[in-house]
C-alpha cells in the first residue's frame, strides 16, 4: 500500500470522529466509498457497458434467428406446397390409371362375356346338330334293319315257303313233314 492510502483512511476516521457521527458503520461505509468507490463506479460503468453490449448482441441475435426462421419456414412452405402440388399430381394420375383399368377391366369382362355366350350358342347348336344326326343315323339304322329283316323275311320266304306252315307257333318250332 501506498503511505499517502495509509494516511487518508486516518484521516477521514479523524474527520468522521471530528464530526461527530458517530455509528462505526458509517464509518465503515465512508471508508469504502472512499477505498472503492472509484472501482466500484468504474465496475458499475463497465457493467452497464457490457450489459448494453449484451442486450445489444442477444437483440442481433434474436433478430438474426427470426430471420433464419422465416427464411427456413418460408423454404419449409415452398417445399410443402412442391410436395402438396406433386402428391396431388400423383393420385390424379393413380386415379385415371384407376379408372383406365377399371374401363379396360369392364371392356375385357364384357368381351369375355360375348365369347362366352358364343361359346354356349355353338355348343348348342352343335349338340342339337349332333343329336339330330344321331336321330338321322338311329332312322337310318332303324331303317336299314327293318329293309334287311325285310329282305331276309322275303327270301325265306321264296326259298322256305310260307313260313305259316312250317312254324309251329306254340312249340316255336318247324314241324317236320309227316310220312304218310
Amino acid at each position: 500500500m501506498d503511505p499517502e492510502d495509509d494516511r487518508e483512511p486516518q484521516g477521514i476516521e479523524m474527520q468522521t470522529r471530528a464530526r461527530g457521527d458517530g455509528s462505526p458503520r458509517e464509518a465503515l461505509e465512508q471508508l469504502r466509498d472512499i477505498l472503492f468507490g472509484g472501482a466500484q463506479r468504474e465496475l458499475d460503468r463497465k457493467l452497464k457497458r457490457i450489459d448494453s453490449h449484451v442486450s445489444s448482441k442477444t437483440h442481433d441475435v434474436e433478430d438474426e434467428l427470426k430471420r433464419r426462421t422465416d427464411l427456413l419456414q418460408g423454404h419449409f412452405r415452398r417445399e410443402l406446397d412442391l410436395l402438396i402440388t406433386r402428391f396431388d399430381a400423383e393420385t390424379s394420375e393413380a386415379r385415371e390409371q384407376i379408372r383406365a383399368l377399371a374401363r379396360e377391366h369392364r371392356e375385357a369382362m364384357s368381351s369375355l362375356d360375348q365369347r362366352l355366350a358364343k361359346m354356349e350358342e355353338m355348343q348348342v347348336r352343335a349338340h342339337r346338330e349332333l343329336r339330330d344326326r344321331i336321330l338321322e343315323q338311329a332312322k337310318a339304322s332303324l331303317d336299314e334293319v327293318r329293309r334287311v329283316r325285310d329282305d331276309v323275311a322275303a327270301t325265306l320266304d321264296r326259298e322256305l315257303g310260307p313260313a305259316d306252315e312250317a312254324f309251329d307257333e306254340g312249340t316255336g318250332r318247324g314241324t317236320e313233314p309227316r310220312a304218310h
